[in-house]
């Protein structure tokens, strides 16, 4: 950025000020720092923060620059909905273990976890030898899954499939479902499932 372009305002002023907690705004909602942000606009991290606290206005030029590491338009940053969701979002750091029954073994992993309001349910279920999962009911929509490690047996109405790794299924809505393991190795599988507005999938 052209800092030379940018004009030093008062931050008494309302509009500056809103632009910069805007920018603010959609940064962190992509998950980025102003170090990360300024990297990819080819700018200085204290232009950055120099935005965001409104004591800098930037030019359109250097305003592009910016949004562009989003992607965002002029046009869709300054849109009453121009904060909008990162377009894809890393849960490395929002996986949650729990167990699915003390009775049956098997452990998942929701890999959605922390993300608000997702659409879909995606899920890492460990089954460890003698374990099953839970019996499940394909309510929603259509469940897909994948086995990653070991074997295992799909029970799905009268329906006995075995699976090794590298298989994947598709299930039709309006089914129970369950895993099996009675093999010596842990297996384990990716689900993914429409989520229910009522808590059920």
């Amino acid at each position: 950025m052209n800092e030379a372009n940018d004009t030093v305002i008062p931050p008494s002023l309302d509009s500056h000020m809103d632009l910069g907690r805007k920018l603010k705004a959609i940064r962190e909602a992509h998950n980025l720092s102003q170090r990360e942000l300024a990297k990819r606009a080819g700018i200085t991290n204290s232009s950055i923060s120099m935005i965001e606290q409104g004591q800098v206005s930037p030019s359109v030029q250097s305003l592009e620059r910016i949004l562009t590491a989003f992607p965002l338009s002029l046009a869709e940053f300054f849109s009453p909905g121009g904060i909008l969701p990162a377009p894809v979002l890393i849960t490395r750091q929002l996986l949650e273990l729990q167990q699915d029954n003390q009775v049956y073994g098997a452990t998942i992993q929701h890999l959605v976890n922390g993300i608000d309001k997702p659409e879909l349910d995606m899920q890492r279920i460990f089954l460890p030898p003698g374990t099953r999962s839970a019996l499940a009911y394909a309510r929603v929509g259509d469940v897909s899954a994948v086995l990653l490690d070991g074997y295992i047996t799909l029970y799905c109405g009268e329906v006995i499939m075995s699976l090794q790794p590298g298989d994947g299924v598709y299930l039709r809505r309006g089914h129970f479902y369950r895993f099996g393991n009675t093999h010596t190795d842990t297996a384990q599988l990716v689900l993914c499932t429409l989520v229910d507005q009522f808590g059920a999938k």
